[in-house]
């Protein structure tokens, strides 16, 4: 399949709030950052859920699913050329790879995740 939905990345104001409820609820095993800004839950599939911390403007306080792709900038390229617009990045993830959003032509935030490759 094509550029999966890979990561979905969820809002909210305290990470350890968030990584009880989502292990007591879901089951998932939750790990926060060193730097305590992020945590990532493993929900048992290939999708993976970040929680972000610090939800300051409009655009932070919404659920971002994250499209796996191997061409950054090909696809960033075909977004402008079909109505989307950047919005974030590319911003390089020491060690992991690289993210960026973008808004689709009904202003939706989508994210877009290019894993590193050794």
């Amino acid at each position: 399949m094509p550029n999966p939905i890979c990561h979905v990345e969820i809002p909210v104001s305290d990470l350890n709030v968030a990584k009880e409820f989502y292990e007591k609820v879901f089951g998932w095993n939750v790990h926060i950052t060193q730097d305590m800004t992020y945590a990532m839950g493993e929900t048992g599939h290939a999708t993976t859920v970040g929680f972000r911390l610090d939800v300051s403007t409009p655009d932070d306080t919404t659920i971002v699913p994250f499209i796996e792709v191997e061409d950054m900038d090909g696809i960033l390229d075909k977004i402008r050329e079909n109505g989307g617009s950047l919005s974030k990045g590319p911003e390089e993830i020491k060690g992991t790879g690289t993210r960026a959003e973008f808004k689709d032509p009904f202003d939706n935030i989508v994210g877009l995740w290019k894993v590193k490759r050794e």
